[in-house]
């Protein structure tokens, strides 16, 4: 392949159609994302390089013995609750299976669909950063996913 040849390939590759490819390559990638932001959770990191803390002062991000102790007794808790031990976001299953990504004004947005009503979702808007990737992450999934896709693409539509 010579350069007019690549060059007349550049010319078909419009902004609009590497963003739509690479949307639907983000898209592909949803539950490694996903993944990757739960992680985070068990981590107790935020997507915003912080820790996470609950604005409400009720709860106060650790578990306590009377926590541990009542989820010792109930059938629904899907991780185990250590007096002490950050909260890990993982009771009936809820919040971590209700993740879902969609795109708001050009940027892809996480969130859960799990976050339920009442006392529970007074307990989720207690958080402004548990959703999205931290920079750790974020680079984790460029150099794993994002920039491999973007090597690839280029090089089957350039030649």
């Amino acid at each position: 392949m010579n350069f007019l040849e690549v060059q007349k390939n550049a010319l078909n590759l419009s902004p609009q159609k590497v963003s739509d490819d690479l949307f639907v390559r983000v898209k592909q990638l949803e539950d490694y994302f996903f993944d990757l932001n739960i992680q985070q959770l068990e981590q107790s990191e935020g997507a915003d390089n912080t820790p996470l803390v609950n604005r409400n002062s009720k709860y106060k991000g650790f578990y306590t013995e009377a926590t541990e102790a009542i989820s010792k007794e109930s059938p629904f808790p899907k991780a185990k609750k250590i007096a002490g031990e950050p909260y890990n976001f993982l009771w009936e299953g809820d919040f971590i299976e209700g993740f879902t990504m969609k795109v708001i004004n050009e940027s892809v947005e996480i969130f859960s669909t799990g976050t339920g009503s009442g006392t529970k979702k007074s307990f989720f808007d207690g958080y402004k950063n548990l959703f999205g990737l931290n920079d750790q992450k974020l680079r984790i999934a460029i150099d794993e996913k994002i920039r491999p896709f973007i090597i690839e693409y280029y090089r089957k539509a350039l030649t």
